[in-house]
């Protein structure tokens, strides 16, 4: 499908993160196929402008997470909230899409309706998790949220939002039919007790991978006592050229890999991981991991008054059940993620059990082209509001 509009249609995408920023890069190839003569400004990094945007904002500087790293990031956001308020006051600006990045992105999206332009919102907000009062403020900002995970569409249509699911756009990348061969692979490895790659996913914020580097050390550490004969390979996944410096001084025996996570996840034979997107990726992909996340005290303790959800890991939350353990702020440490690895290497039957977990959880998540059906429900929704 495809719109013979003459007009040259003009979108702002704000991406405040780059998980964010790979998926409106995906979204605006799709769009160009059904649109040409498109315009894109952005909130980005370099990932939208080598796809032709306009850059108005680099989100590097209002990548932050957790109350007290916001705070004292406060002045570089409230900047990059006002420049993009003022470019949206002042240009003809037909359609605004907000992905994910909900807590900055929600003032843009009533900024953007306030002037006229409506908005397609990528990523629903986990609300169902905590924050459940911003629901009103979700509904005065939003003409069409896209909502990710299954469980969502009914949480927000229950509540009067404007709600569309169409799938997830993992699936298009980890292919359910690949996993038999990969998963005999590793399950050879395994058994053989030969020398296995484990691989680290800190994510893409900095204060997340700060926290979390030295109990990634120690697991190296006490995965190499425990057999000094077997040499192991340890990798650990920087997602983004700003981040290298973090990881300066790694001993010798971790090293850096900047290629996509999918490729990263590939070769591996095991997994630890910080919460969010990737942990979905790597469940995606049949590897066996441990879910890792550490904050400030004070972030956490908050956070612990505020969050209503039993689980962290979007897999154990699609599919309602612990498939992933979870090991959160003082249960992350590394004797307790060994522990889980040496189960895992150690009991066939909890491996089996994964993988028939993993297919159920690929059944759930929809198929593939998800970006193309997207961009279809866009174009539709344009000539629903009478853009195109």
């Amino acid at each position: 499908m495809s719109t013979n509009s003459s007009k040259q249609l003009h979108v702002l995408i704000s991406c405040g993160e780059l998980s964010g920023e790979k998926y409106a890069a995906e979204l605006l190839t799709n769009l160009k196929q059904q649109i040409p003569n498109i315009k894109i400004s952005a909130l980005c990094g370099d990932l939208l402008v080598s796809h032709g945007a306009n850059r108005i904002v680099d989100y590097h500087e209002i990548s932050v997470m957790g109350f007290s790293a916001v705070i004292q990031s406060l002045p570089q956001i409230l900047q990059a909230r006002s420049q993009i308020k003022k470019f949206i006051s002042d240009n003809e600006i037909d359609l605004f899409i907000p992905v994910d990045f909900p807590g900055f992105n929600g003032s843009l999206a009533k900024h953007a309706r306030k002037n006229g332009i409506p908005v397609y919102s990528v990523v629903a907000p986990q609300l169902w998790a905590w924050g459940a009062w911003r629901v009103g403020a979700l509904r005065k900002s939003v003409d069409r949220l896209l909502a990710l995970l299954p469980f969502e569409k009914k949480f927000f249509a229950d509540k009067n939002i404007p709600v569309v699911h169409l799938g997830h756009p993992l699936v298009d990348v980890y292919d359910s039919e690949l996993l038999h061969g990969i998963r005999k692979n590793r399950e050879f490895n395994l058994k053989q007790k030969a020398e296995l790659k484990i691989g680290f996913l800190p994510g893409s914020r900095k204060q997340e991978i700060k926290l979390l580097l030295p109990m990634f050390i120690d697991i190296c550490e006490q995965i190499k006592a425990m057999n000094p004969d077997c040499k192991h390979e340890f990798e650990i996944s920087c997602a983004a050229d700003y981040l290298i410096p973090l990881f300066e001084s790694l001993p010798d025996y971790l090293r850096i890999s900047q290629q996509p996570i999918n490729e990263f996840i590939s070769n591996l034979d095991y997994a630890v991981v910080c919460s969010g997107t990737a942990s979905l990726e790597v469940a995606l992909a049949g590897l066996g991991h441990s879910i890792t996340y550490k904050t400030s005290p004070f972030n956490y303790w908050l956070g612990s008054k505020l969050v209503r959800s039993e689980y962290i890991g979007l897999t154990n939350l699609v599919m309602d059940k612990k498939i992933v353990a979870e090991f959160v702020q003082d249960e992350a440490r590394a004797d307790v993620v060994v522990d889980e690895f040496t189960n895992w290497m150690q009991d066939s039957a909890k491996r089996s059990k994964f993988d028939s977990d993993i297919d159920q959880l690929h059944n759930k998540l929809g198929v593939p082209r998800f970006w193309q059906r997207v961009a279809n429900d866009i174009v539709q929704f344009l000539g629903d509001v009478e853009v195109l």
